[in-house]
């Protein structure tokens, strides 16, 4: 996201992500609870990242399969339609060893920027032209350690003790969970 509002990859014009996890049929009933299923549970990281990062989409379009016999929906995929740009977001829980291919991918005119496994992060930059402090070429980028919901819970207690603001704004927060609710077909 920084390589992309900092210009180095160019124009963006499209985002490919993709979340998979795998449940067996124990859980399936609780997991179709809400109609998005696997798109409101694990899309629901992807989609904030997209809206993040392009703002609010003009258009989407989910496409929400249920392939386990049940009322789950299992294998879902949401297109995602922005001025100048495009995101394809795509989330299952039938994929066995799924997070080694959990990944976030932004395309621009001047290169590529991947992360891919998202958890640990592993980032990829190839750019066209070098920009910023990175040469032309694909090249590895080293990622600092990452602790799941740390940097999170500091910044909340940081602004619940008026030192700071929140990360995001209420205005960022609708555009997600709007952008949620239409993906997964509940608005």
């Amino acid at each position: 996201i920084e390589a992309a509002r900092h210009g180095w990859l160019g124009d963006v014009f499209l985002v490919r992500a993709q979340i998979n996890s795998y449940i067996d049929a124990s859980r399936r009933s609780e997991s179709a609870e809400f109609k998005g299923g696997s798109m409101f549970e694990l899309g629901c990281h992807l989609i904030d990242a997209v809206v993040r990062l392009l703002g609010k989409p003009t258009q989407i379009t989910p496409q929400l399969q249920q392939r386990g016999g049940d009322d789950l929906a299992d294998n879902c995929v949401a297109v995602l339609e922005f001025p100048k740009a495009q995101a394809i977001v795509t989330s299952s829980v039938l994929q066995p060893n799924a997070s080694a291919h959990r990944f976030f991918e932004i395309l621009g005119t001047n290169g590529t920027a991947g992360v891919q496994p998202i958890e640990p992060p592993s980032l990829t930059l190839d750019l066209a032209t070098a920009a910023g402090l990175y040469k032309a070429g694909t090249q590895k980028i080293e990622v600092p350690a990452y602790r799941r919901y740390v940097g999170e819970f500091v910044g909340l207690a940081s602004a619940i003790r008026g030192e700071s603001t929140l990360s995001v704004t209420l205005d960022h927060e609708l555009r997600v969970h709007e952008a949620l609710l239409r993906a997964c077909e509940m608005m």
